[in-house]
């Protein structure tokens, strides 16, 4: 369950219970008030205390019931994965829908998500960034990453290097260049911040996946395809292969961590097609999810990004599908559904987690609903 709001910070609501028609159920803090089979639990929250709502409420104590389930990562992210001057984007849903974005102005060869609190120039965190397969090429912001029509817009020049993968973690952005040496970037300027640290003694074939783990381990994907890790801070000659053979013939490659998954983009040798899927970090064995294109036999730079899919909106206001909008009634039936009490006869209402983020009940949610039915939007 999300943290809860403090009564300082929080606008609180309370319904007069004159507001309600005389057979309705009446919301009150003490448990008689309550359906016999919910009486508030120890760990229920008292929200809101004070508030001004354009209806007929003015105000009562309402109590928010414990969450039922904890807010989970969805098991298979949004992915953004590249072939030459070609973005595809794969959904996030179980039948993984490929859109496909053709004629960017020079091959993508690598792309990452920004983190929380961390400044990029021209980006917020959540936004995808994507580096050119040249020396000298473009550092872009991938707009509607998530959903809509996916395009690019250049925000710096990569200095001199030609970049293999790139990787936020602890707070500063990562890049491999030439397959060899690591190098910083900085986040406004985009120019190496020394000095480069080798990781590799020659020149390995192929490589374009790097991720790191919310541990900080580090983890790479070859051209002869084989799966390593190097403990932080990554150092020439501590890599631990943990897979000669992933399980497919690897060209060229992106990886990015997701949840407690690492996840790759693949463009493989033989069958010359773009798959997608989960790495196993004990045997090292590649899961196809989604073969994105077939007959690729140019070895275009590969760049593979995964993100959490956009989330679901709330639901509208009318929420005893009554077909009649706003009105009373709606916040009546939400308010008893949230109660644990039943909707109004006749009518069949929503759930009660309003914003659909997996969470409920929560301050969040009544905080939507309320925000949504004076004409907000969904945050």
């Amino acid at each position: 369950m999300q943290t809860p709001v403090s009564p300082a910070s929080s606008a609180t609501l309370r319904l007069s219970n004159s507001s309600f028609p005389e057979n309705s159920p009446k919301l009150s803090t003490t448990n008689a008030a309550m359906p016999q089979s919910n009486a508030i639990p120890p760990n229920a929250k008292t929200i809101f205390p004070s508030c001004t709502l354009p209806l007929l409420l003015t105000c009562a104590t309402l109590m928010v019931w414990p969450a039922t389930k904890a807010l989970a990562q969805p098991t298979r992210p949004t992915m953004l994965v590249s072939a030459g001057t070609t973005l595809y984007r794969v959904s996030g849903e179980q039948s993984q829908t490929v859109e496909t974005y053709t004629g960017q102005t020079e091959q993508v060869k690598a792309m990452t998500v920004i983190p929380p609190g961390v400044a990029v120039a021209n980006c917020q965190p959540g936004d995808v960034i994507a580096f050119s397969a040249l020396s000298n090429g473009a550092v872009w912001r991938v707009n509607n990453a998530r959903s809509g029509a996916v395009t690019l817009t250049q925000i710096g020049t990569i200095p001199n290097l030609f970049v293999s993968s790139a990787v936020f973690t602890q707070g500063k952005l990562y890049v491999l260049a030439g397959s060899v040496n690591r190098w910083e970037l900085n986040t406004q300027t985009f120019a190496r911040v020394p000095p480069a640290r080798a990781l590799f003694a020659n020149v390995v074939d192929g490589i374009g996946g790097m991720a790191v783990s919310p541990s900080n381990r580090w983890y790479f994907l070859f051209g002869n395809d084989s799966l390593s890790y190097m403990n932080d801070p990554p150092t020439l000659g501590t890599d631990v292969q943990i897979t000669a053979a992933v399980g497919v013939n690897v060209d060229s490659c992106g990886l990015e961590w997701y949840g407690t998954e690492l996840w790759a983009g693949i463009l493989t040798t033989v069958s010359d097609e773009l798959r997608v899927g989960p790495l196993n970090l004990t045997t090292g064995a590649f899961t196809n999810v989604r073969t994105v294109a077939t007959g690729i036999t140019t070895s275009p730079s590969v760049g593979f990004v995964a993100i959490s899919p956009p989330p679901p909106p709330c639901d509208d206001i009318d929420f005893n599908n009554n077909t009649v909008f706003p009105e009373d009634a709606d916040v009546i039936d939400f308010f008893n559904v949230l109660a644990g009490g039943p909707c109004s006869p006749g009518n069949t209402c929503n759930d009660i987690d309003f914003n659909n983020n997996s969470v409920f009940p929560e301050d969040a949610d009544v905080i939507d609903f309320f925000n949504i039915l004076a004409g907000g939007n969904c945050p």
